[in-house]
């Protein structure tokens, strides 16, 4: 398997993963876990909504109140006050797994459908 990472910034991450529209809401496998979308207010289980993701990625709540996280605001402030531009926050981080080439030929080319994640 190979693995991509990239970093996402809210405005790339709005775009790419709320407005792009590439999967139907019946195709969506995106779904709230984990104790942090407990903590959020989030529903554990339930679909990812594009306007909370967007809220989310833009460091607010699901109902659009800023979040704030301490050692942030004191970079902006610090860089506010000295005329300084504040650095591009990273909103989150894609992780792509991907079978190599070698591995997708043998599965439509030869038909091994041991390797298809579909029967």
């Amino acid at each position: 398997m190979v693995v991509s990472i990239a970093n996402i910034t809210s405005a790339h991450g709005s775009r790419y993963y709320a407005q792009e529209g590439n999967i139907s809401e019946a195709e969506q496998a995106s779904r709230w876990s984990g104790k942090l979308a407990e903590v959020l207010g989030l529903t554990i289980g339930h679909p990812v909504e594009p306007e909370v993701l967007t809220y989310l990625l833009h460091g607010k709540s699901a109902g659009g109140t800023a979040l704030t996280y301490k050692p942030h605001l004191l970079q902006q402030q610090l860089s506010q006050a000295i005329d300084k531009a504040v650095p591009n926050k990273r909103a989150g981080i894609d992780l792509t797994v991907s079978a190599p080439k070698s591995v997708s030929i043998q599965s439509l080319i030869f038909g091994d459908r041991s390797l298809a994640l579909v029967p």
